[in-house]
């Protein structure tokens, strides 16, 4: 894989590191403001680097994995749309368990 292949799966790979660090804090500490935080900033992460993602694009990074302009522009969409689910769940959880 070239550096540009890993500019092309940076959102992916923000999203991935950052649902391993929601998993790993949830697991050493039961904390909904800290998960909704991370979580939160994760995603913040990784739409932010789609405009570098962009810069590379079209990209056949595998057989199987295209990294194109709707590619991008639907990754955009999935991730502004995952945003508002911490925001919209903490409140929830947070009067359901109450922390």
């Amino acid at each position: 894989m070239t550096s540009a292949d890993f500019l092309a799966l940076l959102p992916l790979l923000v999203t991935a590191l950052s649902s391993l660090l929601v998993l790993l804090i949830t697991a050493f500490r039961r904390n909904h403001w800290l998960v909704a935080v991370v979580t939160s900033l994760g995603l913040m992460g990784a739409l932010m680097t789609l405009p570098l993602a962009s810069q590379v694009t079209p990209r056949q990074v595998t057989p199987l994995l295209l990294v194109d302009a709707y590619a991008t522009f639907y990754s955009g969409l999935l991730l502004a749309a995952g945003l508002a689910v911490p925001g919209l769940s903490y409140g929830a959880s947070a009067h359901r368990w109450g922390t």
